[in-house]
């Protein structure tokens, strides 16, 4: 959920910076995102090159190294064995 997030605001020419509790996390929503924006690409629905969308969203695994913006969602996907976490700065330039 967090990373579709992301691709929706990246997409719509936002930058995005992302939260994430392990690099692990990050390489698998980024690896998502790319997998979505192939699917829009094949489509004819995305206006740009995937590399481009991809270029505005940065991830962190570490809080006090990403950068502290106005906007923050938050995404939260809740099983009975774990957790997830995942903060979305939105940079509205």
């Amino acid at each position: 959920m967090g990373s579709g997030i992301a691709q929706v605001f990246a997409m719509n020419g936002f930058q995005v910076n992302v939260f994430e509790v392990s690099k692990e996390a990050i390489a698998r929503g980024m690896e998502n995102v790319k997998k979505s924006l192939l699917k829009f690409q094949e489509k004819g629905q995305l206006r740009e090159d995937p590399e481009e969308v991809l270029s505005r969203i940065r991830a962190y695994s570490s809080l006090p190294e990403a950068p502290k913006e106005v906007v923050l969602l938050e995404a939260i996907y809740v099983t009975v064995s774990s957790q997830f976490y995942a903060y979305v700065y939105p940079v509205v330039h």
